[in-house]
């Protein structure tokens, strides 16, 4: 699916988009709509373990340039790395791969080689989106010029480039079937190629696509973006599903692992809406934002898909989407806004980052801080949880830096050797 739209969010403005003092509060949860199971019981096959959506990639960038200013009005040499907060976890939760000046650097999480993949950043040979397959083994890097490339992710070797005749530039999204021997390559429209003998098996069609996700069969991939939902056949891409979602082209929408539901910030990010995705239809609208600070700005599936996180840097809430449930909440204090927030696959737990001081692990049920992060150097620009969640991995001026999530001890850092 690609995780170039990183976990950790700075929350942006209303950006024009006609935010409203008077959009709906945040309030009790609602009922589930009359139509919860008829539109649950048409759920298409299971999707890949992980879905994330957020506004995060060009915040990242602001703070990682922010890090980079303090360090240096405080003497500190500026740091070789520069790691510009694109960040992918692998599905299995073992491998990272994140962009920096001089390409990408793909690592185990814990203990063992990296390698550096050299790669312009500039212009359209910067890489667009990364997705590692489903074993980890290969990673799909999409760029600026329209081609993706599928690499050895232990060696770095290439192993094809992939572009089809007249496609136009900028690739949004990549991302692998589980069987890995497709991979959808997603522009002004998707091209599914068949890895092996390097040909465009169909074109579906799609615009402003945030993330590709494949059913476990292989049958068919779902696509989601700035204002569309649709599900393809993998055979010859004619479309199974579709509708239309209100974002505005700014607020993310999110696929469920298990292909259930579509969750979409909507209305200028004032109100949580869950769809049903085969037939498309929308099953509840859930408490979102009342301010113009505070819009919905971040949405997560947990693994198997039974739970739904949803907020920024001013809330959390976590719900049961089949049921509309709420089973935890968490409000900041107006005095200590976190700058960042990331979620745990689980949909219990998250990490606040503050404005200064440690980032810390949270836990909604019990409303207290787990541990602080061990920081021995420059705070993150850019922080996920890996897919089992038993790692946090944040991206540093200076370096990737894992930590244990259950102790918050830190486990290693990864940089390129100079």
């Amino acid at each position: 699916m690609g995780a170039m739209r990183a976990a950790s969010v700075l929350l942006f403005g209303c950006l024009g988009l006609g935010c409203s003092s008077k959009a709906p509060a945040i309030g009790a949860d609602p009922a589930p709509s009359a139509s919860v199971a008829s539109a649950a019981s048409a759920a298409p096959p299971a999707l890949a373990p992980s879905a994330v959506g957020s506004l995060g990639a060009a915040a990242s960038a602001s703070a990682t340039a922010t890090a980079s200013a303090d360090a240096t009005a405080l003497g500190v040499p500026e740091p070789p790395f520069k790691g510009n907060g694109n960040l992918e976890l692998s599905p299995d939760g073992q491998r990272f791969a994140v962009t920096f000046d001089g390409g990408v650097l793909v690592a185990p999480v814990v203990g063992g080689a990296s390698v550096v993949i050299p790669r312009s950043m500039k212009g359209s040979a910067a890489v667009s989106d990364m997705a590692f397959s489903d074993d980890a083994s290969r990673l799909a890097l999409g760029s600026g010029d329209g081609s993706a490339e599928i690499l050895d992710a232990l060696s770095g070797a290439s192993l094809a480039k992939l572009k089809s005749p007249g496609t136009p530039g900028y690739v949004s999204a990549v991302a692998f079937s589980h069987d890995g021997s497709l991979l959808a390559v997603s522009g002004e429209h998707i091209d599914l190629w068949e890895i092996a003998g390097k040909r465009v098996v169909c074109k579906a069609e799609a615009n402003n696509v945030a993330q590709v996700a494949f059913a476990a069969d292989g049958r068919s991939f779902s696509a989601t973006g700035s204002s569309r939902y649709v599900t393809s056949d993998a055979s010859d891409c004619h479309t199974l599903a579709e509708g239309s979602l209100d974002t505005g082209g700014t607020f993310p929408s999110v696929l469920s692992p298990d292909g259930a539901f579509v969750a979409s910030s909507e209305a200028a990010g004032h109100e949580l809406n869950v769809y049903a995705t085969r037939p498309f239809a929308r099953r509840g609208k859930l408490p979102g934002a009342s301010s113009c600070e505070d819009h919905v700005g971040q949405i997560r599936f947990s693994d198997k898909g039974a739970l739904l996180s949803a907020g920024n840097n001013h809330w959390v809430r976590t719900y049961e989407p089949k049921t509309f449930r709420r089973i935890g909440a968490w409000q900041a204090d107006p005095q200590a806004i976190p700058s960042q927030i990331a979620f745990f696959p689980d949909g219990r737990r998250f990490v606040l980052v503050p404005e200064k001081g440690a980032p810390e692990v949270f836990d909604l049920k019990t409303q207290k801080a787990v541990c602080q992060l061990q920081i021995t150097g420059h705070r993150p620009s850019t922080l996920e949880v890996t897919a089992t969640g038993a790692f946090v991995v944040g991206v540093t001026p200076d370096a990737v830096v894992v930590w244990d999530a259950a102790t918050c001890a830190k486990m290693r850092d990864v940089a390129p050797a100079p």
